[in-house]
This record gives C-alpha cells, sequence and structure tokens, in this order.
C-alpha cells in the first residue's frame, strides 16, 4: 500500500497513503444529494459507474535498497484505474514520488484524478504557494492570488449548509504542513491542486447538515493532477468541456523534504 510507516526519531510523520483519490464529496453543482431527477447530472452519472465505491487492491513491483515500485489497481461498475508508483530517495534526503494514472476510457469524467495522504494528529499549521488565500477551482481562481500563503488546517473547512468539498487550491508550487516536533514540506515542479482538511470525504458526502459533522484529528492532504471544475448545474449549465478530468492517462509528480521542529 505505498507508504505504510513513515517516522522522525519517534515522530510519525504519516498514518497512510499515498493513495489513490478520485473521488470528492458533491457539490451541489454536481448533484444535490437527496433530491430525485439527478441521474443525468455529474453525481448521478458518478454513482452509477460506482466512483464512490472503488474496490482497490494491491501490488510490489520492484523493491531496491532505495527505491521501491508499486501498483494500485481500482475497480469500479464501469471500469478500473491502474495507479502505478515509483518512490526513490534524492541524495539531499527527499522523498520523490511519482504516479502515473491510466483511465479506462469506460468510465465517465472524474471527480478528480490524484492521491490522498493522511497525517497524525498534530499537524495543524499549513502554508502553501499558490492561489489564495480562500478556496480556488479550475473555473473559479481568477479572485485568487499567487504567492506565499499561511493558514492552519482548521482554516481550511467552508461551513456549507449541505456539507460538501472544499478547500481546494489551485496553482499550488508547494505546500507544508507542520507540528511542534516536525514538518513535511511537498514541493513540486509543476503547478497542482491541493488541499488540506479535517474533514474527509469519507463523513462529508452522506452528510446533510453541518451538525453531523466531527472534524477528525488527523489531516488529510490531497494532491491531484487536476479536480473538475464546479460548473453552474445546481440551476444552470455544467462545467465547461476543458474543466473536465476526462478519462486518459496523467502523471503527477513531488517530492517531499522532511524538517525537525525543535
Amino acid at each position: 500500500e505505498g507508504i505504510t510507516s513513515w517516522k522522525l526519531g519517534r515522530t510519525e510523520l504519516l498514518a497512510s497513503g499515498p493513495a489513490l483519490n478520485v473521488w470528492r464529496a458533491p457539490t451541489d453543482n454536481d448533484g444535490i444529494k437527496g433530491w430525485s431527477g439527478q441521474t443525468q447530472k455529474a453525481l448521478g452519472r458518478w454513482q452509477a459507474a460506482g466512483l464512490d465505491q472503488a474496490k482497490l487492491s494491491y501490488a510490489s513491483l520492484e523493491q531496491t535498497s532505495n527505491a521501491f515500485i508499486t501498483r494500485c489497481t481500482a475497480k469500479f461498475k464501469a471500469g478500473k484505474i491502474l495507479m502505478t508508483s515509483h518512490f526513490g530517495v534524492s541524495d539531499a534526503g527527499e522523498l520523490l514520488v511519482k504516479h502515473h494514472f491510466d483511465i479506462d476510457a469506460s468510465l465517465p469524467d472524474l471527480p478528480r484524478v490524484g492521491v490522498r495522504m493522511i497525517l497524525p494528529k498534530g499537524f495543524e499549521q499549513f502554508e502553501w504557494f499558490g492561489r489564495g488565500p480562500f478556496e480556488t477551482y479550475v473555473d473559479r481562481k481568477c479572485a485568487g492570488v499567487v504567492r506565499h500563503h499561511v493558514s492552519s488546517v482548521k482554516d481550511q473547512y467552508v461551513p456549507y449548509i449541505l456539507p460538501q468539498e472544499h478547500g481546494n487550491l489551485t496553482d499550488v508550487r508547494s505546500l507544508r504542513l507542520a507540528s511542534r516536533r516536525a514538518s513535511l514540506t511537498i514541493l513540486t515542479d509543476d503547478s497542482i491542486e491541493a488541499s488540506a482538511s479535517h474533514y474527509p470525504q469519507e463523513i462529508l458526502t452522506p452528510a446533510f447538515h453541518t451538525y453531523d459533522l466531527t472534524p477528525d484529528p488527523r489531516t488529510f492532504v490531497c494532491l491531484d493532477v487536476q479536480q473538475r471544475g464546479l460548473g453552474g448545474a445546481s440551476c444552470g449549465p455544467d462545467t465547461l468541456p476543458q474543466y473536465l478530468v476526462d478519462t486518459d492517462t496523467y502523471e503527477l509528480q513531488y517530492r517531499i523534504k522532511v524538517d525537525n521542529e525543535r
């Protein structure tokens, strides 16, 4: 399953991941949860294809003294996705990661394509270089300013009346998450999309009220090649074609630097 344990001294840095991630808690524009007449909207198509019920299997392809390759197969009702991941270590001690995604053409356009990592409790400090300081999406980003932003994971939550996807960041080149003992800095040569939240999609997707939600003390970090645009289909047109995540092949490459905060 990729990295099963990563520590700096006695400090645990990673609870799990990076794992294949193609689902997002549906936005009102994707299709309104609990309403009828949503089958032709994105949410209806995604659920019909089983994108919210992936069956994952992992295999190790190759392992050396300082690198290994894994393959993840995600099977859905309508097709499958293969993710091949390469992990290595640079001379500077950075973890080098590269993911390759092969997506069946039988699947509909996707909510997103990327990976998710879960950090242990305590990684609350959050900063990034990219658009901000508020959430942005590929078709909702012109108001975001590209610069270095400082915030917290707690402040990334957006309390939408109907709980849904939130906190996405676009044109990200680096992000840093820190606890009192350690920090992880994720760097990429190409701009990506990313988010950090205490509210994972597993609790957002079935929730109908903000009072249904309890924040998870862990931090859920999503790194995406792209997330689907928002469009306006709750009361208007769907997302424009250029902002869809089509079935294709994609690559996501980044490196992770670890520092002791003491």
